[in-house]
This record gives C-alpha cells, sequence and structure tokens, in this order.
C-alpha cells in the first residue's frame, strides 16, 4: 500500500469514527430525554460505524448495509485476515 492509499483510508477511518462519536453524543442526549427507543436507534447507527470503521481499517471497503451481524462478520473476518498476514512477515531487523 503506497503512503497516499495509507492516507486515504486513515481519512476514511476517521470519517466513522468521528460520525460515530457524534452520534453517541446524540444518543445521550435523546437518552437523557427518556426517548429510550431512539436513543437505542442511534446507538445503533454509531456502531455500525465503528464497524465500518475496522472494515476499512483492515483495507477493505464496507458494504453500505445495517446489518450489524453481517459487518460484525466482516470486521472479525477481515481483522484475522490482516492478522495473518502480519504474522507471516519476516521481523524487521
Amino acid at each position: 500500500m503506497t503512503d497516499q492509499e495509507k492516507d486515504a483510508q486513515k481519512r476514511r477511518k476517521a470519517y466513522w469514527l468521528e460520525s460515530a462519536r457524534r452520534d453517541l453524543e446524540t444518543a445521550k442526549s435523546v437518552y437523557e430525554l427518556k426517548r429510550f427507543d431512539w436513543s437505542l436507534f442511534i446507538c445503533h447507527l454509531a456502531l455500525e460505524k465503528i464497524l465500518k470503521a475496522l472494515i476499512v481499517q483492515a483495507g477493505e471497503t464496507p458494504l453500505p448495509i445495517h446489518n450489524l451481524n453481517r459487518l460484525a462478520e466482516m470486521a472479525v473476518t477481515n481483522y484475522s485476515n490482516v492478522s495473518k498476514k502480519a504474522s507471516n512477515r519476516p521481523a524487521d531487523s
């Protein structure tokens, strides 16, 4: 991966994480208003975005889906693949 590709990957990951952070702030505000159903919905969105950030970190493009189970599977699979590649690399001298 080139430096330019790494920078783009970092920006995409930061986008998802910043968006998730804002969603969690909103969820807290809505929760304090005792709108628990909306708070839960917004937490779902935040978790979705965190999982998409993990997928991006593994070098993949997240699918435009909202299924947390599927996104979690993709994040774990991609993380496992990245870990295997890293463990097969020769150690730096």
